[in-house]
């Protein structure tokens, strides 16, 4: 895996082991699901502070809780997600919190996003302008995890505006007809419940960055 993930940031023109512990950059994991597509992001409050003349990186628990209206407006209006026939898909905010990436303070950011009725599925245009319209030299990693890491698969700089996204979970959703035998309408529950509380936790738990 480590030479895999280091060919991988080769192939991006990115130095492996100076880009992953950048303290300046954006980490933007993806979770592809059935119906919709999660990104988490990690941006470190420094540059939100550099970028926007800010204060969060002073005492971050109480400035994120202040500022998270506007946080969570100045990431919806600078971040795209475009699907195959150039529809674009409707994002939200779903949480906005403080977390620690590589010894770092950071909002972490978690959006959904959802394609409109009838849109045709397949890989999505992602454009994350977040601290990258006011500082040039601003990138951001795209990630995917793989068990407890996470896997560094494209960035974004302002040479590079926009990286291509997988959306789609691979295979089937699960049927709910298999779960225990149950009837169609109890398994479905049991299904949605469980997911629901795998994907918050596989979500909130904290992953280490794959560097080298």
């Amino acid at each position: 895996m480590r030479a895999a993930v280091l060919t991988g940031l080769l192939l991006l023109g990115i130095p492996g082991p100076a880009a992953a512990h950048d303290a300046g950059s954006t980490l933007v994991t993806v979770s592809p699901g059935y119906d919709d597509v999660g990104l988490t992001a990690q941006i470190p409050l420094s540059r939100l502070d550099f970028a926007y003349h800010t204060r969060l990186a002073d005492d971050p628990e109480r400035s994120v809780g202040e500022a998270r209206g506007w946080l969570t407006a100045t990431v919806l209006d600078r971040v795209t997600l475009t699907g195959p026939d150039g529809r674009e898909w409707p994002l939200r905010v779903d949480s906005i919190i403080v977390d620690r990436l590589e010894g770092f303070d950071t909002a972490r950011v978690e959006l959904t996003g959802t394609p409109p009725a009838g849109a045709r599925r397949g890989p999505a245009d992602l454009r994350w302008r977040v601290v990258g319209d006011a500082v040039y030299t601003h990138k951001v990693f795209i990630g995917r995890h793989i068990g407890a890491n996470t896997e560094v698969t494209g960035v974004i700089t302002r040479q590079r505006p926009v990286a291509r996204i997988p959306v789609t979970a691979l295979g089937p959703p699960p049927r709910s007809e298999a779960v225990l035998g149950a009837p169609g309408w109890l398994a479905a529950m049991v299904v949605a419940v469980a997911l629901g509380v795998v994907g918050r936790y596989s979500r909130a738990r904290p992953r280490r960055l794959v560097t080298d």
